[in-house]
C-alpha cells in the first residue's frame, strides 16, 4: 500500500530540527510498535509517575528501532534527581507502584482468558481491549522511567565509590559486583524449576500433573521465541529429552548465583559502607531486577491478550499471528486492516510522535524514514565501550552478529555475540556464547546482568559493534579498556 508522499514529507521536515538518536533496536511487531510507543508519549500517564508534567513529546519506534531525542533523555534524569533529592523514598515508592501496575496489566490481560472461548462483537471486543490499553498506558512508561533511575543510581553509587578508591575502573567494577538484582528474574525461576523437573525425569519419574504444573507458569515465555507460540507438552518433552545431566547443570547455575552473592557481600564488607551508600545500593538493585521485570510483565500481558485476538480474528478470516500487524486504533474503531495494509505493515511500521503529535507510517514510507534517521547518525570505526563484566583480561573468537530473535539459532558454542542489546529470549544462545558485546546498554542492563550471572565477558554500549563487525569476524576483546579489534578477517 503506498504512503502518501505529503505526509512523508511533512514528517522529515519536522524531525529535521530534532537530534534523534537511536536507543535501542530489535524487532517489534506493529501491534507492539503502538502499545510501547502511546504509553510514553502520554502526558497524564507519565506525569502521573513522574510528579510532574512530562512526557516523551518527541519519539520514534520503527519495527522496533527506537529513536530518542537526547533533551527529553536528560530532562527525565533531572526531574528524577530532583525528586529524589527531596524525597529519599521517591525511588521505592516508584518500584512499589511499578510493581502494583505490573500486577494490575497481568490482571487486566487475563480478563481475555476468561472469554477465550466465546467470540466477542468488534464492538465489545472494542471495549475489553480499551480496558487493557488503559493498563499498558499506566504501566509502559516505566520502561524509559527504570532505565534512566538506574542510570541514575550507577552514576551516583560509582561517584561515590570513586572518593574512596580514586581509581574510576575500580569504582565501576565495584558498582558491578554491588548491584545485583534484588530477586531472581523469571527465566532465573524458570531455568531452575526446569532443570529440577528434568531431573526428576531422568530418574524414571515422568509426572505429567509436574509437567502441567510448569506449563501453567510458564507456557508464555515460548511467545518471545520465534515463531511466537506459547509452549505446549510436546515442546517440554522436547527440551527434557535433550537436556543430559541436569542435575550437575543445576549446580552449577545455583553454584554460580551463590558465588556472585558472597563475592557482593565480600566487597561490601571489603568497603566502608556509610548508611547513604548502603540504601542507595539497595534501590539500585532492586531497579536492576525491575529492567527485566517489566520485559517480563509486558511479555505475559502481551502474549496473553494476542491468544485471544488469535482466536476472534481467525472467525473473522484472518490468519493466526495475523493480529500482530494491527494497530491500536484498529482494534479501537474496529475497521480492521487489509491485506494489502497488513503487506506494508509487514515490511515496515512506525509510530512517531514529534512535537506531541503523533504520525503513523508503514512499508516503504516507513524504512525511507528510517534511512532518513540513520543517516543523520554516523558513527566512527572505533569500537570502544563499558565493561560490564571482566572475568579475564582479554577474550578472541569469532563473532557472531545477532540482529533479531530469528538469528539466535545461528550462534555456535564458544563465539561472541555482537548484538544491539539482549532481551531475555536470547538466554538460550548467551549460554553457548563464549562472551556479549552490544551497541546499547550500561552496567545494569540485562547483557551486563546475565554476563555476570554467567559469568561471562562483556562489554556493553559501544554505539557501533553491529554496524562495524560482521559474521565470522576473529576479534579480541579487551575487558581491561572496553576497546574491541578486528585481527583477521575470517569467515566460516
Amino acid at each position: 500500500m503506498a504512503q502518501p508522499h505529503f505526509l512523508l514529507d511533512k514528517i522529515k521536515q519536522l524531525a529535521e530540527g530534532i537530534n534523534f538518536k537511536k536507543t535501542v533496536d530489535r524487532p517489534v511487531v506493529p501491534l507492539s510498535v503502538d502499545l510501547l510507543t502511546i504509553p510514553v508519549v502520554n502526558e497524564t500517564a507519565y506525569s502521573r509517575i513522574m510528579g510532574r508534567k512530562f512526557n516523551y513529546w518527541n519519539e520514534i519506534c520503527i519495527s522496533g528501532a527506537f529513536y530518542d531525542d537526547p533533551d527529553i533523555l536528560k530532562l527525565e534524569e533531572k526531574y528524577i534527581n530532583e525528586a529524589f533529592q527531596r524525597d529519599a523514598d521517591f525511588l521505592n515508592e516508584k518500584a512499589n507502584l511499578a510493581e502494583e501496575l505490573g500486577a494490575k496489566l497481568i490482571k487486566e490481560s487475563q480478563k481475555f482468558t476468561q472469554i477465550l472461548p466465546h467470540k466477542l462483537s468488534r464492538v465489545e471486543l472494542s471495549q475489553v481491549f480499551e480496558n487493557f490499553l488503559a493498563s499498558m498506558i499506566d504501566f509502559v512508561p516505566f520502561f524509559t522511567f527504570i532505565i534512566s533511575s538506574g542510570n541514575l543510581l550507577e552514576r551516583v553509587i560509582t561517584n561515590r565509590i570513586l572518593n574512596s578508591v580514586k581509581n574510576e575502573q575500580k569504582a565501576q567494577e565495584i558498582t558491578i559486583k554491588i548491584t545485583c538484582p534484588s530477586r531472581p528474574n523469571q527465566h532465573f525461576c524458570e531455568e531452575i524449576e526446569f532443570l529440577e523437573l528434568a531431573s526428576v525425569f531422568s530418574c524414571g519419574d515422568r509426572n505429567d500433573e509436574l509437567l502441567n504444573r510448569h506449563l501453567s507458569k510458564y507456557a508464555h515465555m515460548g511467545f518471545r521465541e520465534e515463531g511466537c507460540n506459547f509452549w505446549e507438552k510436546t515442546d517440554l518433552l522436547n527440551k527434557l529429552n535433550k537436556i543430559k545431566n541436569p542435575t550437575k547443570k543445576l549446580e552449577q547455575v545455583l553454584e554460580n548465583k551463590q558465588k556472585m552473592k558472597e563475592e557482593t557481600d565480600r566487597v561490601l564488607r571489603s568497603m566502608a559502607v556509610s548508611k547513604i551508600l548502603e540504601k542507595l545500593i539497595k534501590i539500585a538493585r532492586r531497579y536492576v531486577w525491575l529492567r527485566t521485570y517489566r520485559s517480563d510483565i509486558y511479555n505475559q500481558a502481551f502474549s496473553t491478550v494476542v491468544q485471544y485476538l488469535d482466536f476472534f480474528l481467525q472467525q473473522e478470516g484472518y490468519k493466526k499471528h495475523e493480529c500482530l500487524l494491527f494497530s491500536v486504533d484498529d482494534l479501537i474503531t474496529g475497521k480492521y486492516p487489509n491485506s494489502d495494509v497488513m503487506a506494508a505493515r509487514k515490511k515496515a511500521f512506525a509510530a512517531i510522535c514529534i512535537n506531541d503529535q503523533l504520525y503513523h507510517l508503514s512499508g516503504n514510507g516507513a524504512l525511507e524514514f528510517k534511512k532518513f534517521l540513520d543517516d543523520q547518525d554516523k558513527l566512527g570505526t572505533r569500537i570502544k565501550g563499558t565493561v560490564a563484566n571482566r572475568p579475564t583480561n582479554l577474550i578472541k573468537g569469532l563473532v557472531r552478529v545477532v540482529l533479531n530473535t530469528a538469528q539466535l539459532s545461528k550462534v555456535k558454542e564458544g563465539e561472541i555475540i555482537v548484538a544491539t542489546m539482549t532481551t531475555p529470549n536470547f538466554v538460550s544462545a548467551m549460554k553457548k556464547a563464549s562472551g556479549f558485546i552490544t551497541d546499547e546498554g550500561g552496567i545494569l542492563c540485562h547483557a551486563s546482568i546475565l554476563s555476570r550471572e554467567m559469568n561471562k565477558p562483556c562489554i556493553v554500549g559501544t554505539g557501533n559493534a553491529t554496524k562495524i563487525l560482521r559474521d565470522g569476524d576473529l576479534i579480541i576483546a579487551n575487558l581491561e579498556t572496553g576497546e574491541v579489534f578486528r585481527v583477521k578477517n575470517e569467515q566460516v
